[in-house]
């Protein structure tokens, strides 16, 4: 029975991930939050650490439309950790160049850069040119302030 509640807990919070990914996909930001901070504290209930970081990226992609970046911010700080300890390099860089985007709508600049440049080695070690693209994309918009 145990293992039952197990995975019933892990497909809730796989459902409530989707729900709040296909609220975001609607423009619904708010509902979409709602969603996965239910399935990140499920998430962190199970100790699901890749989850729940997982589901942290959810949050900052509805946080960020929300023109709520501090938030943003605060969910990045938690998830790279996560993904730089389990080496999921993708992930990590993805949540790295978005932390700079959120710094960027900040105007906080100097902050930012920094950022870039880690997101850009990332992609770059990995050889993920769609990463180094959507860096350098999101960069130009910090050179041209």
């Amino acid at each position: 029975m145990v293992a039952h509640v197990a995975n019933d807990s892990h497909l809730e919070t796989g459902l409530l991930h989707n729900l709040g990914g296909a609220k975001g996909i609607l423009g619904l930001y708010q509902q979409s939050v709602q969603y996965f901070e239910k399935a990140r504290a499920l998430a962190h209930e199970r100790r699901d650490q890749m989850v729940e970081a997982s589901a942290l990226n959810g949050l900052v992609y509805a946080y960020n439309n929300l023109d709520r970046y501090e938030e943003a911010i605060r969910c990045y700080e938690q998830a790279i950790p996560v993904f730089r300890e389990s080496r999921e390099r993708l992930s990590e860089g993805s949540a790295i160049n978005n932390l700079a985007l959120a710094y960027s709508n900040l105007n906080q600049f100097g902050r930012a850069i920094p950022y870039y440049e880690q997101a850009l080695a990332i992609f770059r070690e990995i050889h993920d040119q769609y990463g180094e693209c959507q860096v350098l994309h999101n960069w130009v918009g910090v050179m041209t302030h």
